[in-house]
């Protein structure tokens, strides 16, 4: 079947959106990856991580996928009781996806602003029900949290393993909550009250926010009288869980494997895994959440016992390959949606033309600028060298002189900068072979002036 040419061009411009975004969020978590440890430490973890099986990443993404599958359905359930018609279950899920991703990617929960565009712009929903729906969804994931702090605090009582700083995250998450819910809608029912009062709000900028707010009191108003509180609940319960089980998984395939000291106790480590979540929801401007996340985890396993250098490396291990699964998922999620989301007003002949135009010419440039970027990213893995250490050497005693027929195994290498570069060059004795090796793995370039040899057996 043959595709009008709109439709084809249009495919075309998101295609090559998707394949630019996909080569940019992939170049920015190598770059922010490899500035997330000083250089000393990628050998350790390079070993770490290959030592886990790639079966505990299977497990988690699986329960990635159930728990995005249960977040669809919850933000169903809350536009449905918000007044206006949900998209499909299957849009709501890629926008979940992608939510996942971009929340993790952004410090201060700013991924969820990925949410209300998602939705709102892709699927013509009103803005007052992204954000009530959001905002409930955010209110309902900390009553989920705090149901699990109040659950784990008497079995580690019982267990003799109490974590004290649970009890104060509990009171201070409680008190947050009740914040919460008294500001969705009682206080904005007061403001709404308040502010047609004032002359000020009847015209602009104002009287369009009062528009905003009023809906936005309309809908937080539907969503109380629905009577969904109960399965929000649960499913918020049901999808907290399956996050942290899903994490847990990957914890104990990465100590069982390295460190096989560490405790691998669910009650202990569910906290360093909710304390690790805590640090990277903080407001501070880190990418990806590298730092924090392991600086809140790393705390937390300290205190169970672990010495600061094994706590840092199985936070940022686990961190790293749970962003590998997270960030697959995110990166086609975000591509899929591309391609379903509503299209809006088709503009007239000649001006769509020169739109389209347009639009290829700054498409064509992001699609540059990404995989430029991505390529940078690539060479700086190389500069690195290798992560692996080579084999270690083995002395070899010769009896006799060898003949230049021999098969000799020895070779000899050495340094030059004549030909205005610094290079490695290898040779085999007796034989006129001649290899440029500056790009092995285990040569590292040096500052030399003059000629220098060095013979290795």
């Amino acid at each position: 079947m043959k595709l009008p040419a709109d439709s084809a061009l249009t495919l075309l411009q998101r295609l090559m959106i998707s394949i630019a975004i996909s080569a940019l969020l992939i170049a920015l978590l190598i770059r922010f990856t490899l500035n997330a440890a000083d250089s000393a430490v990628w050998p350790r973890l390079f070993s770490v991580i290959s030592a886990s099986s790639l079966t505990f990443l299977i497990i988690y993404t699986i329960f990635a996928l159930i728990r995005t599958t249960l977040q669809a359905s919850r933000y169903s359930t809350l536009i449905a009781a918000a007044g206006e018609t949900p998209p499909s279950r299957y849009h709501l899920f890629l926008v979940s996806l992608s939510r996942n991703m971009f929340v993790d990617m952004l410090p201060g929960r700013l991924g969820e602003l990925s949410y209300i565009a998602m939705l709102n712009r892709g699927c013509r929903l009103s803005s007052q029900v992204c954000i009530s729906s959001l905002l409930i969804s955010f209110v309902f994931d900390l009553i989920a949290l705090l149901f699990l702090i109040l659950v784990l605090i008497p079995i580690q009582l019982i267990t003799g393993t109490l974590q004290g700083w649970l009890a104060g995250a509990s009171a201070v998450l409680g008190i947050i909550v009740l914040i919460l819910l008294f500001l969705c809608y009682p206080v904005l029912k007061t403001l709404n009250r308040l502010v047609p009062r004032f002359a000020f709000s009847k015209k602009g900028f104002p009287a369009r926010l009062y528009r905003f707010m009023k809906k936005s009191e309309t809908a937080f108003s539907l969503t109380a009288q629905a009577g969904v509180t109960a399965r929000i609940t649960i499913l918020s319960i049901a999808i907290r869980v399956l996050k942290y089980l899903g994490l847990y998984i990957l914890f104990v395939g990465i100590v069982n494997n390295t460190f096989p000291g560490m405790t691998t106790a669910i009650t202990s480590v569910f906290p360093a895994l909710i304390s690790a979540e805590a640090g990277a929801s903080l407001p501070i401007p880190t990418f990806l959440g590298l730092g924090t996340y392991e600086a809140g985890g790393s705390m937390a396993l300290i205190a169970l016992g672990a010495d600061k250098s094994s706590a840092f490396i199985v936070m940022l291990a686990m961190h790293i390959i749970s962003q590998i699964g997270d960030y697959l998922l995110g990166i086609v999620g975000c591509v899929l949606f591309l391609f379903k989301a509503k299209q809006g007003q088709i503009p007239e002949t000649g001006q769509r033309e020169t739109q389209g135009r347009l639009l290829l010419i700054v498409i064509t440039l992001f699609i540059l600028i990404a995989f430029g970027f991505l390529v940078l990213q690539i060479t700086a893995v190389k500069k690195r060298g290798s992560f692996k250490p080579p084999a270690a050497a083995k002395t070899v005693f010769i009896t006799e002189e060898p003949s230049p027929e021999t098969d000799l195994k020895g070779f000899m290498v050495w340094s030059s900068n004549r030909s205005g570069n610094q290079d490695f060059h290898g040779t085999i004795p007796h034989y006129p072979v001649r290899e440029n090796a500056s790009g092995k793995p285990h040569l590292e370039p040096v500052a030399i002036i003059t000629e220098t040899y060095c013979f290795l057996f």
